[in-house]
């Protein structure tokens, strides 16, 4: 039987093998550039699996291997003691250091790319992509998203592809890597207050982040904002990435964008993320973006994208929440459709819906931090944090109006919205 740490390199070098492979098809059939891809184009244009991202649990579980699957123990967690200072933090599959094969004339990669062990482990990722790159002259994204995730469930995930295909579609920009930042307790404190059984702990929170995204080749966990002394606002949790991407890429200019749901995004100051030089993408559900577009003030044109996923989904996935898929827990029902086969394992080793549900108490050990994220935590507790160039932002931004500018992907079933400067 393999051990878990063959099991990972054998994963590692799959992934790899995956990338290279891609990155021959587009060599041999290249495709236009995604900032010519037409309106009529981008209409009869199939999607891919990777593009639409999971779209049931059955999906996902394909995506993952039964390895990847497994929850994080706070041995593995204690093997990756060596990455635990590092501005990111998560035990997401390494990306191992391969050089580019330029002896059949393939082109090189255009940027000199810092060993991955130098890396914090969710750059490992966005590297992993960066390698594959030769256009000097392309635009990069990071998509960050941050939320109680009291639990992540498939919904979240698949907002992270929606937003990646349309600015692969729609933009000059490319997509490099996605970060999932599980807020502070305090937050989900609040959010709880009315059944306070039902807030998961931290330890867990950020544990079924992780294993949610295994099996991604470019979604990542973030534990800084989940680890901090108090409630981090949104700005600064997007200036620690941007810092990072700056002291870990010098050379290369990325694009954070922040990824939200439609309700989110009027809370939002549009001033805020102008000043900071950020943007936002608002994925909406069927029926929401109508009525968002009327209230989405001006000040965020140039600065946000409304997208809505009209998909076809199954009943199950379309109604996930965090508060349905805990109402489901609490009735014993299976949630796997809504939270996937890699969290839904989780939640069951750890007896979860037993602790939401009253059942069971939550231990000393479910509130303790593992081994490797107490050691960041306790590193990097005093750091100040990120400075911002204007004040933080008040909550809110008023109502406004909009005008709306739509594009159909058929295959897809997307409706895309951008709110426009008014004439």
């Amino acid at each position: 039987m393999l051990s878990p740490r063959t099991l990972e390199d054998k994963e590692d070098e799959l992934v790899q093998l995956k990338m290279r492979v891609a990155q021959l098809e587009r060599e041999l059939h290249p495709s236009p550039s995604t900032a010519s891809l037409s309106a009529e184009t981008a209409d009869t244009r199939a999607p891919t699996e990777q593009e639409n991202g999971p779209t049931s649990a059955t999906e996902q579980a394909k995506e993952c291997s039964p390895e990847t699957q497994a929850t994080v123990s706070d041995e593995k967690e204690g093997d990756d003691s060596s990455t635990a200072l590092d501005g990111f933090g998560g035990p997401v599959p390494e990306f191992q250091d391969a050089p580019v094969d330029n002896q059949h004339g393939h082109p090189k990669c255009c940027w000199d790319i810092p060993p991955t062990k130098r890396l914090p482990v969710p750059l490992h990722k966005i590297a992993a992509h960066l390698r594959s790159c030769t256009d000097p002259h392309e635009k990069y994204v990071v998509i960050v998203s941050s939320g109680a995730y009291n639990p992540i469930h498939l919904m979240h995930l698949r907002a992270f592809y929606i937003a990646r295909q349309f600015f692969e579609h729609h933009t000059n920009y490319r997509v490099v890597g996605g970060i999932v930042s599980p807020c502070h307790d305090t937050f989900v404190r609040q959010k709880t207050r009315s059944f306070p059984k039902q807030m998961i702990t931290r330890k867990h929170r950020l544990g079924m982040c992780r294993v949610s995204v295994q099996g991604s080749s470019w979604i990542a966990v973030d534990r800084w904002e989940i680890t901090r002394r108090r409630v981090m606002d949104y700005l600064s949790t997007l200036k620690h990435v941007e810092e990072n991407l700056e002291k870990f890429f010098p050379k290369i200019e990325f694009r954070v964008v922040y990824l939200c749901g439609g309700n989110h995004l009027l809370t939002l100051s549009p001033k805020a993320m102008r000043e900071e030089g950020f943007g936002c993408i608002a994925v909406c559900r069927p029926g929401q973006v109508d009525e968002l577009l009327r209230q989405v003030p001006q000040a965020w044109t140039g600065i946000a994208h409304v997208v809505e996923d009209t998909a076809v989904l199954s009943r199950e996935l379309e109604l996930s929440s965090s508060t349905r898929v805990r109402n489901e827990l609490i009735q014993g029902r299976d949630v796997s459709e809504k939270v996937g086969v890699a969290v839904e394992k989780y939640l069951e080793q750890n007896k979860i819906m037993e602790k939401i549900a009253g059942r069971m108490k939550w231990t000393e050990e479910d509130k303790k931090w593992l081994s490797a994220d107490a050691a960041y935590q306790e590193a990097t507790i005093n750091e100040a944090p990120p400075k911002l160039k204007g004040k933080p932002p008040s909550r809110g931004v008023g109502i406004g109006h909009a005008m709306q500018k739509r594009d159909t992907l058929g295959a897809a079933g997307r409706r895309v919205m951008e709110a426009t400067e008014i004439s």
